[in-house]
């Protein structure tokens, strides 16, 4: 038998390891090798073995793909993987590891099956990182309810050498995991499994009235109330533009002018800004996956990162060039690289700051561009402090603008931040330039004054008191009593001394001013009777839930209310029980930090409020005691994630109007399943199961979608769907699994059809398959809008007629919970949504599910062109319900008080 030609048959003689392996494997089948005498000449080995084995060449294959395998192969479970492999093929294949290259050797007709093994071994185990984003109200849901389930998550996967690191950022929340991929799948699934308990119920209402009810402070003190209540969280999305009809972004917190260039201070979103060029800061890597590079991805498209493939090799630190916007309405977008700050650099990170803004102005002024809109270069990850990068941007942009005089194109430069306050950071010397707002100037004054005063780096501090002895004898000016929702004074030890020492006038003031009782978070007030204080708060705390985050939710917002309801009364003391550590069971250093992280947070965030001392008092007779030297003294170093998310949570618990999320177009839900339709990419989506279509040849190589799912989760699912190609004629479908895609469990792939009742029955027999298997959500790209040339309206409401008709068919088991649409293109969002919403909104309009009871003299007056839609996260649909009849019962309220 022949085995192929001279520069093998040198490499084989070369190599003793191969040799003599060679010599052994034929051996063993008891044969012998021949070596070529002279060059040119062919190998040849005589046997007695199988046909296929006499006329089989050998190949030898350097294979690259293990190099960038992370090494994979070369650890234990690796090795015995190739060892294994070397056994199932006795005789048949010799490998060799030697630094980043991998050596296989082996018979012809069996080469591409190993190969393929070997692949399908590394798509399980090599390194992934993987960011899974959540739906905001689901992420502050978990963060407010759930926070010791995800903490021990982090913990169980962390011994496993797998790092899940929360993101919180204001328009992208979720986890990103990193490590072994098949670990990290198993992670990402119970993250999804956490995910999954918390149910999102739509309410629609059409009132212009309500609305505007919602956004008055009483209106948003109520919504407040009933969140802490019902253990919910309640968002109002607003609503995005469409692509087209999209509006300028005016939120200008300063405006200067250098020459004849505009400089625009804005908060908020910089991917809103109308500007020629838009700013991306980066590292070496050229990788996008967080911060602002990771949002123009998801929002641009695939050209952001593959225009910047080709820089990789020569890219420095501060260069600067201009790459695809993609799908973003910009001419480009300036990725700048930023070293990370470290002590090294410390005298260097001005002129770090300086030299990229110039880079970057620099690049404008090449492309000839009139407008650019910055970040902070330097922030986030990177680690520069705020202070810096705002003084060192701000003159530099100065300086190259006086300097350039009229020869710059740029009329207009804004700075963007969606978090920082940049006014309040300005230098005094850039300061004076802008026309600062009356209340920007206070603020500044106040800030200026703070920091005069500051302390070991803390603004003046409210006196902090720990001590020993009756709190109904403290000469204090306020009082803070923990009781139950009823008022009732005369249940619990604290409620008893405090009848007994202030008189019964107390009770008589709470059932005169509360006869209905208080919720969770809120605050009755009374005189403090024979007492020597001012003012009693009353409040209502919930019992320990063992760190899941809701108890310490509603006790932070009662401690943070007693100090705001203080501060605007003028009082200048208050004093607190040890709150919690009796029949609700908090632990004492729990409550001891919590009460130092809202002391800290609020004395940084009211720097003027009239508080001067703040008293902890334990009575004598309390066995409950701090550990430690008074922790409630002391200021919190560094406050841990959760509590930075609570933090920003906590603004926001009166104000419900939040952003959505930047790819939403659209949400309803039929019955208790929720429908989306999201911009973005489908393999990026995270959903039990995706959908794909293909054509009767089951080829995954044809149409884009196809094209993208194959490329991301890898040829193994084209092998597995053609396992059944002989019945996919009959079944219309096949599931596969996710291959190397780790946003996914399953995909399904379904055979296109040419007919919308075509496309009905398949999409029907899909969500059935995805029941079958006990999936509970489900993403769809925009079916049949490709190579079958329907129109997005056509298809949005044949769509949406087969999730209506499914869900309240028989058919439906109630496993499926999700379904979402993911368009691609932008430009189809608008006319896809105008089509699903004709269907699902003219059914709801017809079923009048909420409000229905109210006067028709009122609904006369309703704006039907006002459509607000309350997001409303909970655990079951019991707690949703418990939620939408106190809204409604406020709305009641709200429309019999109208004059």
């Amino acid at each position: 038998m022949r085995y192929v030609d001279r520069d093998i048959c040198g490499y084989l003689q070369t190599s003793a390891k191969y040799k003599k392996e060679l010599e052994e494997s034929v051996a063993s089948h008891h044969g012998k090798v021949r070596w070529p005498s002279n060059e040119g000449a062919y190998m040849e080995v005589m046997c007695n073995v199988d046909e296929r084995d006499r006329k089989a060449k050998i190949k030898v294959e350097d294979w690259e793909e293990h190099a960038a395998s992370g090494g994979t192969l070369q650890t234990d479970c690796g090795r015995k993987h190739l060892e294994k492999l070397v056994d199932e093929y006795d005789g048949r294949l010799i490998y060799q590891i030697q630094g980043d290259d991998l050596y296989i050797v082996s018979v012809d007709y069996l080469h591409q099956e190993i190969i393929k093994k070997v692949k399908t071994f590394l798509d399980s185990h090599s390194y992934l990182e993987e960011t899974v984003l959540f739906d905001s109200g689901v992420f502050l849901y978990l963060f407010n309810n759930k926070k010791r389930d995800v903490q021990q998550v982090i913990k169980q996967f962390k011994d496993l050498n797998v790092e899940i690191d929360i993101v919180d950022r204001e328009t992208r929340k979720g986890f990103t995991v990193k490590g072994d991929k098949q670990v990290c799948k198993i992670a990402l699934a119970q993250l999804n499994s956490i995910k999954d308990n918390v149910i999102r119920t739509d309410m629609n209402v059409s009132d212009e009235f309500f609305h505007k009810f919602l956004q008055r402070p009483e209106g948003m003190e109520k919504m407040k109330n009933i969140q802490l209540a019902e253990k919910c969280i309640i968002q109002i999305p607003m609503a995005i533009p469409e692509r087209g009809s999209r509006q300028r972004s005016e939120n200008i917190l300063a405006k200067s002018k250098f020459g004849h260039c505009d400089l625009q201070i804005k908060g908020g979103d910089i991917t809103d800004q109308i500007v020629d060029f838009i700013v991306n800061p980066t590292d070496r890597m050229l990788e996008h996956k967080r911060g602002l590079g990771r949002t123009l991805v998801d929002k641009g498209g695939f050209l952001v990162s593959k225009s910047c493939e080709e820089k990789k090799r020569c890219i420095k630190e501060f260069d600067a060039f201009v790459g695809s916007a993609g799908d973003l309405p910009y001419r480009g977008i300036i990725h700048v690289v930023i070293p990370t700050y470290s002590v090294e650099r410390n005298d260097r990170k001005q002129e770090d700051i300086h030299h990229a803004v110039r880079q970057c102005l620099l690049e404008a002024d090449k492309q000839n561009a009139t407008s650019i809109a910055f970040p902070l270069l330097g922030s986030g990850r990177f680690g520069y402090p705020d202070d810096i990068i705002v003084d060192s941007m701000m003159k530099e942009i100065k300086n190259y603008l006086l300097q350039n005089g009229t020869s710059t194109f740029l009329r207009r430069i804004t700075v963007c931040d969606i978090e920082s306050d940049l006014t309040i950071l300005l230098p005094e010397s850039i300061a004076e330039d802008f026309s600062l707002p009356a209340d920007v100037v206070k603020q500044r004054k106040m800030s200026k004054e703070c920091r005069s005063d500051q302390t070991d780096g803390f603004a003046k501090r409210i006196r902090r008191d720990n001590i020993t002895g009756s709190i109904t004898l403290q000469d204090t000016d306020v009082i803070v009593n923990s009781t139950n929702s009823k008022l009732d004074l005369n249940i619990g030890k604290l409620s008893g001394m405090i009848i007994k020492d202030g008189g019964e006038k107390i009770l008589a003031e709470l059932s005169e001013k509360y006869p209905d009782g208080i919720s969770p978070g809120e605050i009755a007030v009374t005189t403090g009777g024979n007492l020597k204080c001012k003012a009693i708060f009353h409040g209502v705390l919930e019992k320990w839930d063992h760190n899941q985050g809701h108890a310490e939710t509603v006790m932070k917002y009662f401690i943070k209310e007693c100090l705001l309801n203080a501060t605007k009364k003028n009082y200048e003391s208050i004093s607190f029980p040890i709150l919690g550590t009796g029949a609700l069971q908090f632990p004492p250093d729990c409550v001891a930090k919590f009460m130092s992280e809202v002391l800290d947070d609020f004395e940084l965030e009211h720097p003027s409020t009239s508080l001067k001392t703040v008293r902890i008092v334990k009575h004598p007779n309390e066995e409950t005691v701090f550990e430690g030297d008074n922790p409630i003294l002391h200021r919190m170093d560094k406050p841990s994630i959760s509590s930075v998310i609570y933090k920003r949570h906590s603004k926001r618990l009166k104000d419900v109007f939040t952003p959505g999320s930047n790819t939403k177009s659209y949400s309803t839900t039929i019955d208790s399943v929720t429908i989306s339709i999201e911009q973005g990419d489908l393999t990026s989506t995270y959903s039990a199961v995706i959908v794909n279509s293909v054509p009767n040849t089951l080829t995954l190589r044809s149409g884009r979608i196809s094209k993208a799912i194959l490329e991301a989760a890898g040829d193994i699912i084209e092998s597995e769907a053609h396992k059944h190609k002989k019945t996919f004629n009959e079944t219309q479908l096949v599931m596969t699994s996710s291959g190397r895609m780790a946003t996914c469990q399953k995909i399904v792939h379904l055979k296109a059809k040419s007919s919308l009742k075509g496309w009905k029955r398949v999409i029907k027999k899909c969500l059935a398959e995805v029941e079958k298997f006990s999936f509970n959500s489900v993403a769809f790209p925009a079916l049949g809008t490709g190579g079958m040339n329907f129109s997005p309206a056509d298809m949005g409401r044949a769509m949406a007629e087969t999730f209506q008709e499914y869900i309240n068919g028989e058919s439906y088991q109630g496993n499926l919970k999700e379904i979402k649409i993911v368009l691609y293109d932008t430009d189809m969002v608008g006319e896809f949504t105008k089509g699903t919403k004709a269907v699902l909104e003219s059914s709801r309009n017809r079923k009048s599910t909420f409000f229905n009871i109210f006067r028709q003299k009122h609904e006369d007056n309703i704006d039907s062109s006002t459509n607000m839609v309350i997001n409303i996260y909970t655990e079951s649909r019991d707690r949703a319900s418990n939620v939408i009849k106190r809204i409604e019962d406020m709305r009641d309220q709200m429309i019999n008080s109208k004059p």
